[in-house]
């Protein structure tokens, strides 16, 4: 039976996730790899920051502004960890293609706000004979749009 894809999605093509999956093996690799992405596309950005989360078996993604930058975290067996700094024009970009894919309003910054959309990728195994894709959902705080995204 195939699941319906709950908003948006995000499909990570079987030759990205084998190439990422040779550069990323931990968090050094990983930030390497999308500091060598960041002239991509936003939508490519995504594929790679996602590909290596789940390469990485995280859990959660969090996206956190501060003044002049925003952290970049991925929780890992229960401890979060840094993984690298953006620029806020980046960080600008990969929210509302977040929000996007996610069903929700780009110009609404002063409430939070919540979405899911699906990671798509052949090459996860899906023990239930579904559709392979990963739920995710995005929250947004009113104060400077902390976006957190759970791989549940």
């Amino acid at each position: 039976m195939e699941r319906a894809k709950i908003v948006g999605e995000i499909e990570i093509g079987e030759i990205r996730m084998k190439e990422t999956e040779k550069e990323i093996r931990n968090i050094p690799e990983f930030k390497k790899k999308v500091e060598k992405s960041l002239t991509a596309s936003v939508t490519e950005l995504l594929e790679i920051i996602f590909a290596g989360v789940i390469i990485l078996e995280g859990s959660d993604l969090h996206l956190e502004p501060e003044e002049n930058q925003v952290k970049l975290r991925i929780r890992i067996d229960g401890v979060l960890h840094d993984a690298m700094s953006l620029n806020l024009k980046t960080y600008q970009d990969i929210l509302s293609r977040i929000k996007l894919l996610s069903g929700l309003k780009l110009n609404i910054v002063d409430r939070p706000q919540d979405g899911r959309f699906t990671i798509a990728c052949r090459m996860l195994n899906i023990s239930d004979g579904g559709t392979p894709a990963i739920s995710v959902a995005g929250f947004f705080q009113p104060t400077n749009q902390k976006a957190v995204s759970l791989v549940v």
